[in-house]
């Protein structure tokens, strides 16, 4: 979530000192690495965007790591905020802890009521369960928290490598390529019928921003408020990157989670929250940028 990273690191200012550090700096599967950290800087506040994420092809090929690498982070990260009095742990969530067949729109209290999608489930448990080591520590050590349940993030400086890109990122450069190459035909994964959320970088930094200063505890979703199919968006993407081939969908693969869209009714009373980029001007931004570096 390096492009999150970046907005984050916008608000440095006099008064706040913002610490960035990548895998490469210390390793957080590691207790060791964790706490070598901590006891360097002494946070006021955490915010763990690290993890071990991709679309359904990273998830369904890396299971097994993608839980463990997960987990671990997230309990390490916990453990050394309360062994370095960290003030408040800003846990970013996933819509991949949602149960499969949630209710639409998702909401908060649905989060426990059952398992999540399969494909998505090693993560989206993983998740789930530093959410639950948080309610522990809250009541145990009083260790302040949020865990903020993101939607599908996307703008520019997203991860567009092919391996563990997630759907915006990945069809653009599927799309982009295409156009250059002259290909006569892009495949896309599943039959296009599935909904996701898309929330905009920028939204979703601010919305980290309001939920620092806040006092709530708990479980809050961030999302747009509007549902896309995939089809929807690839022909949203293609209105501005223009390839002229055709796009056949490959029926054999997955599709993921049928339909995916968070209620925002508890942050709007929280913080009074509204996301203010909308789905065609950050395609548009997101475009724009890829293509001017991938001439």
């Amino acid at each position: 979530m390096s492009y999150i990273v970046y907005q984050i690191l916008c608000w440095t200012n006099k008064k706040n000192k913002i610490i960035n550090f990548r895998s490469k700096n210390y390793d957080l599967t590691s207790i060791k690495e964790t706490d070598k950290l901590f006891k360097k800087y002494h946070p006021d506040i955490f915010i763990h965007l690290a993890g071990d994420v991709g679309g359904i092809n990273k998830t369904k090929n890396n299971p097994a790591k993608s839980f463990y690498n997960n987990i671990a982070m997230g309990i390490n990260t916990v453990e050394s905020s309360r062994k370095y009095n960290v003030k408040k742990y800003i846990m970013i969530g996933t819509i991949c802890s949602y149960p499969k067949f949630s209710p639409m729109p998702f909401k908060e209290d649905d989060y426990w009521n059952g398992y999540p999608e399969e494909t998505n489930a090693p993560y989206g448990i993983a998740k789930k369960s530093i959410s639950e080591q948080l309610d522990a520590y809250w009541k145990e050590y009083n260790l302040n928290y949020v865990n903020i349940i993101l939607t599908n993030i996307y703008g520019p400086g997203d991860n567009f490598d092919e391996k563990t890109s997630h759907v915006i990122p990945a069809i653009i450069k599927k799309l982009h390529y295409a156009k250059l190459r002259k290909d006569p035909y892009v495949e896309i994964w599943g039959d296009g019928s599935p909904t996701r959320d898309f929330l905009y970088v920028v939204d979703a930094a601010k919305a980290i921003k309001k939920l620092i200063s806040n006092k709530f505890i708990g479980i809050v979703n961030v999302g747009s408020e509007k549902e896309t199919s995939i089809k929807n968006l690839v022909n949203l993407i293609n209105s501005y990157v223009k390839y002229d081939g055709k796009i056949k969908w490959n029926k054999n693969m997955p599709n993921g989670q049928p339909r995916r869209l968070v209620s925002n009714k508890r942050i709007k009373k929280i913080c009074n929250f509204k996301p203010s980029v909308d789905l065609k001007k950050g395609i548009e931004n997101t475009v724009k940028w890829y293509s001017k570096i991938n001439v």
